[in-house]
């Protein structure tokens, strides 16, 4: 009696353990494993692949109502839609995949080109390799095949080539008015026309712009006095616009035009028509996505756009002012969304960014070798398409308003200033760009 006695309680200790994990286990997996999500089974997070990558998903803690008016699974490369699917499961053949870094988003949401993505459930990324690991490690000689984003050789010239228009933006750095100009001179590998937009604050620095340009051989076009400079995001936009409205289009119509910031120097060889030669549109990539509805807001930063006008179907829409739509504001630019919404034919190519050059976004490589000692994390300069440097925020604009690492009003921060010169002189002298990627 005794012995059946202990062994009813221990039963009812199993019973009682057993019940306990049966709660436990429920309730963690309402917790962790209900969430809808496409799982991706193939490629695998930082996976080396071939050129041909297959693509294994399946949803999972979702059904599908299989109706292309309902949430369904989406995939996005590198920002461009390349599957959808109505079904629970799947698996879909990315070809040709040139060598680099991809970034594959797997969405359950609905989309139309109407409103882009809305009703977002789940967002799964994942990011791969395209190529031999031995291309990846870091300090190796890179193939050319590897950097097809560095247009280093220009094609010969034709009587066809469109003609080239930089307008290049100063506001009040005439000495970076100088630098540039030289810099574009040593490293431009096609012919072009050189137009200083001059937006000097005052009549001094205006003169001093012009003067300047003058000196470099270029066009000053003063631009109006009557735009409002209190908000530096909403000024820019409206001067592009008016630059691009008022000057581009009328003087330069069918011409290939570049926009560059003022503060924004090559160190390296660069032709935009080799860059241009299979796009109409082409800069940095940047968006804004609601938070509730998952609407996204697609445009290019203004500072290094380079646009084919001759493949504008409405040129009225390139414009550069902020943008409010479906409950959604945007930055300086985000008005391109327009552009790309009624001209979805438009062939746009994104230029490669690191941001800014910090410790804590683990870029400090892409700095030449040479340079690194006398960099200081503080200056958080740019590298655009792995051949510009970008001094970023040149005016001081940001100066009082709040940025911990523009705070320093004392001539124009002569420490960076020092040492973004002495790069781009460094690199006109034959220092060479780390081939990074």
């Amino acid at each position: 009696q005794v012995k059946s006695r202990s062994q009813k309680i221990e039963m009812r200790k199993i019973c009682l353990v057993a019940f306990l994990h049966c709660i436990c286990t429920s309730s963690a997996s309402n917790v962790f494993d209900m969430h809808p999500t496409v799982n991706i089974k193939s490629p695998v997070q930082g996976s080396f692949n071939d050129q041909d990558v297959d693509v294994i998903w399946f949803v999972e803690n979702f059904q599908l109502n299989q109706t292309e008016s309902s949430e369904n699974p989406i995939f996005f490369l590198n920002g461009v839609q390349v599957h959808s699917s109505l079904h629970q499961e799947g698996n879909f053949i990315l070809k040709n995949l040139e060598y680099g870094l991809y970034r594959l988003e797997a969405m359950i949401a609905h989309y139309d080109e109407d409103d882009g993505l809305t009703k977002v459930i789940s967002n799964t990324v994942i990011e791969f390799h395209v190529g031999p690991e031995s291309l990846f490690s870091k300090g190796s000689d890179l193939p050319r095949i590897f950097t097809p984003y560095e247009p280093a050789f220009a094609p010969p010239e034709t009587e066809q080539d469109r003609e080239i228009v930089i307008f290049a933006f100063h506001c009040n750095r005439p000495d970076f008015l100088r630098l540039q100009a030289t810099s574009l001179r040593h490293f431009m590998q096609d012919r072009y026309r050189l137009v200083v937009i001059n937006d000097g604050p005052s009549a001094e620095l205006r003169a001093a712009i012009q003067t300047e340009a003058r000196a470099a051989g270029a066009e000053a076009v003063e631009a109006p006095t009557y735009l409002d400079h209190s908000d530096p995001g909403e000024v820019v936009g409206r001067l592009v616009t008016w630059a691009v409205q008022h000057v581009a289009l009328p003087r330069f119509p069918g011409a290939l035009l570049f926009l560059l910031e003022g503060d924004l120097f090559p160190v390296a060889n660069f032709s935009a028509r080799t860059f241009m030669a299979r796009a109409d549109i082409a800069g940095l990539e940047q968006g804004r996505r609601h938070a509730h509805t998952g609407f996204l807001m697609r445009y290019l930063w203004v500072g290094f756009l380079l646009v084919d006008l001759a493949a504008l179907p409405d040129p009225a829409l390139l414009r550069a002012d902020r943008l409010v739509l479906h409950g959604l504001g945007g930055d300086t630019a985000s008005s391109l969304h327009l552009l790309f919404e009624a001209a979805p034919q438009l062939r746009v190519r994104r230029a490669l960014h690191t941001s800014h050059v910090h410790p804590d976004n683990r870029n400090m490589h892409v700095l030449p070798p040479q340079l690194r000692a006398a960099y200081q994390a503080v200056f958080r300069v740019e590298v655009v398409e792995r051949g510009w440097v970008h001094y970023g925020s040149a005016s001081n604009w940001k100066v009082g308003r709040g940025f911990e690492y523009f705070t320093s009003p004392v001539d124009m921060w002569p420490d960076k200033t020092r040492f973004v010169v002495g790069w781009v002189q460094a690199a006109m002298g034959g220092l060479a760009q780390h081939p990074f990627d």
